[in-house]
């Protein structure tokens, strides 16, 4: 398989908020406060490919086999181009991909929670947010994005931080050295520092 297509969650209880009040509470309306991260989670659950339609797992690995230049590639490039569109977006011509369902749990305030364990906050005159591949966005804008522009086919801009695809080529980054974060409680921007926050998955491998 030469791409990875990841499920995230955070949490093996989703039910579970953040023990002390993030940094940026203050600042969102109450019916925005209070978010459980490990709430949020999203999966591929239905792929319509070459006149077939399957149904995945929520959990595990799928694995994409077959004969060299058979498509693989190709089938996960295009999945991932359409899970990256926004809202009304179109995906253009497609060789292979005819369609998929995401299942998407979590509200607004989940997802602002979420968002602070994988994104630095920033402050700037003017504008306060989570500092994203698209700029400095809200948290009360990427709320009512994941509450009411969230397609059942799209994950928009959320698709930069919950999909990895990548190439042979770009699998040894995963394991090259990494500068330190200025500090721990800095989100992690790269999975060994997911490591350090995680002693026990650390000591597993």
């Amino acid at each position: 398989m030469k791409g990875i297509i990841k499920r995230v969650t955070t949490s093996d209880n989703p039910s579970t908020p953040d023990l002390e009040p993030a940094p940026w509470e203050a600042e969102l309306p109450e019916h925005y406060r209070g978010g459980a991260p490990g709430a949020v989670g999203v999966h591929l659950a239905e792929l319509s490919a070459a006149g077939v339609s399957v149904d995945l797992p929520a959990s595990g690995v799928v694995a994409v086999v077959g004969a060299n230049n058979a498509g693989k590639s190709t089938l996960l490039r295009e999945i991932v181009t359409q899970l990256g569109l926004d809202a009304g977006g179109g995906a253009g011509p497609r060789l292979l991909l005819e369609g998929v369902r995401l299942h998407a749990t979590g509200s607004g305030p989940d997802i602002i929670s979420w968002m602070g364990r994988h994104l630095p906050y920033s402050r700037q005159i003017g504008v306060s947010g989570f500092t994203t591949s698209r700029g400095v966005l809200a948290a009360t804008a990427i709320a009512d994005q994941w509450t009411h522009q969230l397609g059942p086919d799209r994950l928009g801009l959320f698709s930069s931080l919950m999909v990895l695809y990548v190439m042979g080529e770009g699998r040894t980054a995963g394991v090259s050295p990494q500068p330190q974060r200025n500090s721990i409680g800095e989100p992690p921007a790269h999975p060994l520092h997911r490591l350090q926050d995680n002693p026990g998955l650390l000591a597993e491998l």
